[in-house]
C-alpha cells in the first residue's frame, strides 16, 4: 500500500462577522470592511493547536460574486446567459476597496488569500497584489490566489514573480456541465489550466472546496490526473498532471502553504508522522481506478486518528 500525506492549513474565514473583545483596536475602516487588531502581536501566527491548527492567512470576499454563475469574465457568458452580450459576472466588491484591504492586510504583517473565479477577477485579485508589493515586497509571503479559473497568459510569469501560490480544486469533477453551459466548451476546459500553472512557475497545492464538490483526496488526484468529470467527459486533456505532480500538490506544497515544509509535506527522518495508508497504490492503478482509491488509515503526528474496518490493528502497534 502506498503512504499518502496530506497536509492542511486553515484559512481565516471573514464571515460571519464577530464584534472584538475590549482590548481590539480599529486599524483600517473604509466602506467595504473594518479591520481590528485583536492579538497584540500583528503578523505572527496564531498557534491554536501546535502542529495541527493555525491562523496563517485572511480570506477575503471576493471582488466578484462566488459561484460559477457570477464569475467575473472580461468576455460574455454563453447565451442565454450573457444576456445578448452585456453580461460578464458580477463586481461585488469596487476593485479599489479591495485593494485597499489586501494593502492593508499586507500592512499588517498577514497574507491575503483570495477567491477568483474568471479571468477578470484574476487580473484584479493579481494587480491588487502587485499594488501591496509596491508598498512593501510580498516575495517569500506566499500570497494565495484561491481557485484561479481561466487566468489570462501573462498571469502566470506575474504570479511566479512575486511567489503567489494557487490553491486549486477539481470543481469540473462535478459541476463540468454547469460551466460549459455558462461560458462554452473552451472555457470550461481550463477549469483550472493545471498544466499552464505548473510551467509558469506557479506552486500550486490541491484541494476540495468541500461542501461545493465531493471532499475525498483521491477524487481531486483523479481529475487532475485524467481530467474526467463524474459524467465521464474528458474537460482540457492538455491540462492533465503526472501523478508525481498531483501527489506532490496534495502533500509538499500543501505544507509550503502553511509555511511547515520543514516540518510536513513528505515522510522522511525529522518530520512529523503525518500521513494515510491507501486501499490501492494511487501512483500504479489503472486510471479509471483511482477514484475508487480509498483512505484505510490515518495518521497524525504519530497519532492513528482514523482506521477503516477493511484495515485491522496489527500486532504490536
Amino acid at each position: 500500500m502506498l503512504c499518502f500525506l496530506i497536509a492542511l492549513s486553515l484559512m481565516v474565514p471573514s464571515w460571519p462577522p464577530q464584534i472584538p473583545h475590549d482590548g481590539a483596536t480599529k486599524v483600517f475602516d473604509n466602506d467595504q470592511v473594518t479591520i481590528w487588531d485583536v492579538s497584540g502581536d500583528k503578523g505572527e501566527p496564531t498557534p491554536l493547536h501546535e502542529h495541527r491548527l493555525a491562523a496563517l492567512s485572511v480570506t477575503i470576499q471576493p471582488t466578484h460574486a462566488l459561484g460559477y454563475e457570477g464569475g467575473l469574465m472580461r468576455e460574455p457568458y454563453n447565451e442565454p446567459y450573457g444576456k445578448g452580450g452585456t453580461f460578464r459576472g458580477l463586481q461585488v466588491t469596487p476593485l479599489k476597496s479591495y485593494t485597499e484591504i489586501v494593502q492593508e492586510i499586507h500592512r499588517l504583517g498577514w497574507r491575503p488569500g483570495t477567491h477568483s473565479v474568471g479571468d477578470d477577477a484574476v487580473e484584479q485579485v493579481i494587480s491588487a497584489y502587485e499594488a501591496a508589493h509596491e508598498d512593501q515586497s510580498i516575495v517569500g509571503r506566499r500570497f494565495v490566489l484561491e481557485h484561479g479559473f481561466l487566468p489570462s497568459a501573462d498571469h502566470f510569469e506575474r504570479m511566479s514573480a512575486l511567489g503567489i501560490a494557487l490553491t486549486a480544486q477539481h470543481h469540473p469533477y462535478a459541476a463540468g456541465p454547469a460551466m460549459v453551459r455558462y461560458w462554452g466548451s473552451e472555457r470550461a476546459s481550463r477549469v483550472p489550466p493545471m498544466r499552464s500553472y505548473l510551467d509558469g512557475g506557479v506552486v500550486a497545492a490541491s484541494g476540495s472546496d468541500s461542501g461545493v464538490v465531493p471532499y475525498p483526496p483521491p477524487l481531486t488526484f483523479y481529475y487532475f490526473v485524467t481530467r474526467t468529470t463524474m459524467h465521464g467527459r474528458i474537460l482540457g486533456p492538455e491540462h492533465k498532471e503526472t501523478r508525481q505532480e498531483a501527489l506532490r500538490m496534495a502533500t509538499w506544497n500543501n505544507a509550503y502553504l502553511t509555511f511547515e515544509e520543514g516540518e510536513k509535506g513528505s515522510i522522511e527522518p525529522g518530520k512529523l508522522a503525518d500521513f494515510v495508508v491507501l486501499s490501492d497504490d494511487i501512483m500504479t492503478v489503472p486510471d479509471e481506478q483511482i477514484e475508487h482509491v480509498n483512505v484505510v488509515l490515518t495518521v497524525v503526528g504519530g497519532d492513528v486518528v482514523y482506521r477503516d474496518a477493511s484495515f485491522p490493528e496489527s500486532e504490536g502497534e
